[in-house]
């Protein structure tokens, strides 16, 4: 008793001591976010939902309401959806693409993306290090060879982002990152050091990449070509490089600055092949097929591609061999997950668990635009496979775009079937 009692001692000073580093984490949007329901004083009118509380909005001359949970928590895919605006189809639906690029970028946005001003009020959101309010993403001074219109095109790429339903989850989920606040007034609470790096950032004239070291992205004004799965006739899918539009370009680059957000540890950890890898463990089997993705593969770049699948979903699992991840013998130290497929009970590190926003993917995206399905950095001309033989690992990319896209909209992709002229290039 007098042990258990000494236990339990400990155990509440470590909580507390997590507490008082950490606060109560919290979302909160500025007072006088255009739509934000509010009182006299500026405080939130929060909405109560299920016996939860979240911060809402109603954007200026629609009926869309978004929805961001109080307590700075990511909803599953199907309440993003709903409460992002994503399956908002009013005749009005260009405002509420206006909120999101002003809630990134300001006015001055809002009209370099599209003809015409705007008359909303435009708080800024991002935050620096220091926490000092900034816009979240500012267009950095031209250089020499910046050409003269690119603050106007990337702004106007951005609102293609934003006028899309995953685009509009996306920009929902790195919101509620930047703005998840403890009650001191700092970012919280995975690896809060590192997140705060890139509460805001700065967009630069080159080739599309995402640095969270120098908390910017490289935008580039030519559609770039990327590898995607084609169909070359009887039967037989290969590899082929085919011109890409510049918001595809852009979401993936996005996807990378929401992982780092959501959890900047385990990005490192998976870029640098160190730990479990459930991403990589989730798709392949042969190991051989990894030359697809270049000699500088990391499982962040598969998972910003093809998105994370869900092992709570049977028809996820069903994609994947029995023995995908650790068996008994090897099960990790410390807290772990069990995972039951085909009868064998295997077992997944609890850091390394599925988190919510992680079957947001390139191919999600690319899926709602109607667009080739993405696979692999490199093409290799002796990758030839049968078409009524697809390996499981493309049925289950295939599989976790689709019902990315599907619990966002609310509706099943049309066209999009792993078939020639829809996922696969004819």
């Amino acid at each position: 008793m007098r042990n258990m009692k000494k236990l339990w001692i400990i155990s509440f000073v470590f909580c507390t001591a997590q507490v008082g580093l950490w606060g109560i984490a919290k979302f909160d949007l500025p007072a006088g976010t255009p739509g934000r329901q509010q009182d006299a004083t500026g405080a939130p009118i929060l909405a109560d939902v299920a016996g939860k509380r979240y911060e809402h909005v109603v954007i200026p001359g629609t009926t869309c309401r978004l929805y961001f949970p109080d307590d700075g928590s990511q909803p599953d895919t199907t309440h993003a959806g709903l409460w992002s605006g994503a399956r908002y189809l009013g005749l009005d639906n260009n405002l509420v693409t206006d909120w999101w690029v002003r809630v990134f970028g300001g006015r001055q946005a809002v009209g370099f993306s599209r003809d015409g001003g705007d008359p909303y009020f435009d708080p800024e959101m991002g935050f620096d290090t220091e926490n000092n309010s900034l816009r979240i993403i500012r267009v950095k001074a031209k250089s020499a060879d910046t050409p003269s219109d690119f603050e106007k095109q990337f702004w106007q790429t951005f609102r293609t982002i934003a006028s899309d339903p995953v685009g509009r989850v996306l920009l929902y989920r790195i919101l509620i990152e930047i703005r998840r606040i403890d009650d001191h007034g700092n970012g919280c609470c995975e690896n809060g050091d590192y997140r705060s790096k890139v509460r805001t950032i700065g967009i630069k004239n080159g080739d599309f990449l995402f640095s969270w070291y120098w908390s910017h992205i490289n935008f580039d004004l030519r559609n770039k070509q990327m590898i995607i799965l084609y169909f070359n006739g009887t039967h037989i899918v290969t590899l082929k490089e085919a011109n890409t539009p510049k918001d595809v370009s852009l979401f993936h680059e996005m996807v990378h600055w929401f992982h780092h957000l959501r959890n900047h540890e385990r990005v490192e950890n998976n870029r640098k092949v160190r730990g479990f890898r459930r991403v990589i463990r989730s798709y392949y089997g042969d190991l051989g097929e990894l030359s697809f993705w270049g000699v500088t593969f990391d499982e962040e770049e598969i998972a910003t591609i093809l998105g994370a699948p869900n092992y709570n979903k049977a028809c996820h699992l069903a994609y994947m061999k029995a023995d995908t991840f650790l068996l008994p013998f090897a099960k990790p130290l410390g807290r772990s997950i069990s995972v039951t497929n085909k009868g064998i009970t295997t077992y997944i590190p609890f850091t390394e668990r599925f988190s919510n926003g992680d079957d947001l993917s390139e191919n999600a995206y690319r899926c709602s635009k109607k667009l080739p399905m993405r696979w692999g950095h490199t093409s290799l001309e002796r990758f030839h496979i049968d078409l009524l033989q697809l390996p499981l690992q493309y049925q289950l990319a295939h599989k976790v775009a689709t019902d990315c896209y599907a619990e966002i909209s609310g509706q099943q992709p049309i066209n999009w079937r792993l078939q020639p002229g829809m996922a696969i290039l004819k």
